[in-house]
């Protein structure tokens, strides 16, 4: 029992420990437990080793890659409309509404996507910043048109974890 006491009071120490990225903490508590899962968010696009450390164990790596979330637009209807070769006409003086989805495969993390009009002059996009909850995969947004031209609406999106 001194030893489970003393085994709790370890665990806690780690888990009240200010959070550091480079050195999260797995724990297996179950006698005989084998495996552990943890779960990898990815922050950035780039690829990165995880290594597995244990007293008595070789140590274990695995290689994890991170991409840049898909991120389309479409029309209410469902139709995709903006990609490079294609484009949507919007009225000067009108606007018109567009779905920003990301596969669902790729939406168990929060995700920020800013958004920005590449020429303020000829078209605005609100909302500016898109918020996708964990397992959101789709937002409205709306283009409004001022003046004619054409532009684009480059994004940049970040981990919202």
């Amino acid at each position: 029992m001194r030893s489970t006491s003393r085994r709790w009071k370890d665990v806690l120490a780690l888990y009240e420990r200010p959070y550091d990225a480079k050195a999260p903490v797995v724990c297996l508590d179950a006698a005989g437990q084998t495996t552990a899962t943890a779960v990898v968010t990815g922050l950035s696009a780039g690829t990165t080793v995880i290594t597995a450390t244990a007293a008595g164990y070789a140590t274990g790596y695995g290689t994890v890659t991170v991409v840049d979330p898909a991120l389309t637009f479409h029309t209410l209807s469902g139709v995709h409309v903006l990609t490079p070769t294609t484009a949507e006409t919007v009225l000067v003086g009108d606007t018109r509404t567009l779905v920003l989805r990301r596969p669902p495969s790729q939406a168990a993390a929060g995700l920020a996507v800013t958004l920005e009009s590449s020429d303020a002059a000829l078209f605005t996009i609100t909302p500016a910043l898109v918020t996708f909850a964990p397992d959101e995969y789709e937002q409205t947004v709306t283009i409004a048109g001022l003046a004619p031209g054409a532009g684009e609406v480059p994004t940049r999106a970040t981990c919202g974890c």
